[in-house]
């Protein structure tokens, strides 16, 4: 059995966010076909292919043991736009309220750039960095992420 996932962030990251055909623009920028992950695994006889977005972990975490689990051949289209790209999508920003926190340290195995430790030595979130994407608020165990009000 075996599980393909694509990472679908919508650039050729590493380098230097250029368009590709999964894009629908040119390096140029003009307007063109997009392939369609979806259809093309299908037309190739894949049976089992599911489309996920990659800042729901719950739904992420689940999809991916149901589709190891069968035994066909499965293909996970992991989906979101690169946050160096859509900023906008994101706008809402998010921190930790320091009297909720135990300091379990969850949010830092993350790998966030924006989260680090205070000088009370409990994580705290840089909100000039913080994109919004809420990954944190997700793997939190006390429900100390929250939007931040502006």
């Amino acid at each position: 059995t075996n599980t393909v996932i694509i990472l679908d962030n919508k650039t050729t990251a590493m380098t230097g966010c250029q368009d590709h055909p999964g894009t629908g623009s040119t390096l140029k920028k003009e307007r063109t076909f997009k392939i369609d992950y979806e259809n093309l695994i299908k037309v190739l006889g894949v049976k089992r292919v599911k489309v996920i977005d990659s800042y729901d972990l719950k739904n992420t975490k689940k999809v991916i043991r149901c589709e190891i689990a069968h035994r066909e051949l499965s293909v996970i289209i992991v989906e979101n736009p690169c946050l160096l790209i859509d900023k906008k999508k994101y706008r809402r920003h998010v921190q930790i309220i320091a009297s909720r926190c135990n300091n379990c340290r969850e949010c830092l195995k993350i790998g966030c750039v924006a989260i680090k430790i205070e000088d009370n030595k409990k994580p705290a979130i840089n909100l000039q960095i913080c994109n919004g994407c809420s990954i944190c608020k997700q793997v939190c165990t006390t429900d100390a992420i929250e939007e931040k009000v502006s």
